[in-house]
């Protein structure tokens, strides 16, 4: 499910169907939770129990309509609204021109200015203890879905195929690392391209290994210096895991290279000019220096030929 620019979503939990607003196109569009069924109907906001919905003109007002985009009628006038939200009775909304955050009757009139002077409000959001109160099939069957259940069907992540009962992970794919962040890409999919692995903190990544026996990533923070690792808890399908240092800050490592059948960590040290190998045995780790090269050398690549020793 593809769109131009998409700038709000909402979800009908009756009718398992989300709604988005298409900024280039200037439409309001929605499609089933799976993504299938995309039709344009014509900023946000749904009333499933009415079956309608709301948003934010251009023209200086709030609009609603029926889920199929008839009936269109005006609600409320504003010099420039902006986000809004809903609740029971209530519409709530920000105006870039005037500054205020307003409510009034979703039926039309009674407009109440609740805050004044506020700046360029982008979301409006309301809270109670009830909620949204619903129910779909997918209540009856989330327990059984290892990721997501969409529609009453279960749904895995982006790159994971639903196989009886279980998410399994892809068989190949490429790992690439920006600045802040590592992302696992997959060449041949319909799915999402790229997937961005939930690691947390990241600075200044400088190279990346991949351990695919024990599912491990290893990364040079280049900020710190240090070479650090991160398995994703619960397996390959799991959360966000744990980050450790494998080679400290006090060796000033600049490269490494990864033996994944020894598990060997080779690194260098610019300030010594050494190549040093950590061991990973159990989740601890030893040193050794391997090569002490001249002063003035200062090795910046490394690379290993595993099967060679």
């Amino acid at each position: 499910m593809f769109t131009k620019i998409s700038s709000a979503l909402d979800f009908d939990i009756r009718d398992s169907r989300i709604y988005w607003t298409d900024v280039k196109s200037k439409a309001i569009a929605r499609a089933y939770v799976n993504g299938s069924n995309v039709e344009k109907i014509i900023d946000y906001g749904l009333d499933s129990p009415e079956g309608k919905i709301y948003w934010c003109a251009i023209q200086g007002h709030i609009e609603s309509a029926r889920m199929d985009g008839s009936g269109r009628s005006i609600i409320v006038t504003s010099s420039r609204p902006f986000a809004m939200s809903l609740y029971q009775d209530k519409i709530y909304w920000s105006d870039w021109e005037t500054g205020q955050l307003s409510v009034a009757n979703k039926h039309g009139g009674n407009k109440t200015v609740l805050h004044s002077n506020l700046e360029q409000v982008t979301s409006v959001a309301v809270y109670h203890d009830w909620g949204r109160q619903g129910w779909t099939t997918c209540t009856s069957t989330e327990g059984e879905c290892p990721h997501l259940c969409l529609g009453g069907s279960c749904v895995c992540q982006a790159h994971y195929t639903y196989h009886d009962g279980r998410c399994l992970p892809p068989s190949s794919f490429l790992l690439a690392s920006t600045k802040n962040a590592v992302s696992r890409l997959i060449i041949d999919t319909d799915d999402c391209p790229d997937s961005p692995l939930p690691i947390l903190g990241l600075r200044n990544v400088k190279m990346i290994e991949y351990d695919p026996v024990h599912n491990t990533l290893f990364w040079l923070d280049g900020r710190a210096p240090a070479i650090k690792k991160w398995t994703p808890s619960g397996g390959p399908s799991g959360g966000s895991g744990s980050i450790s240092v494998v080679v400290g800050i006090s060796h000033h490592p600049v490269a490494f290279a990864l033996d994944p059948v020894y598990r060997v960590i080779f690194w260098s040290c610019a300030s010594e000019g050494t190549i040093n190998a950590t061991r990973l045995d159990n989740g601890s780790s030893s040193t050794s220096l391997v090569i002490q090269t001249h002063p003035t050398e200062k090795p910046r690549y490394l690379a290993v030929h595993a099967s060679k020793g």
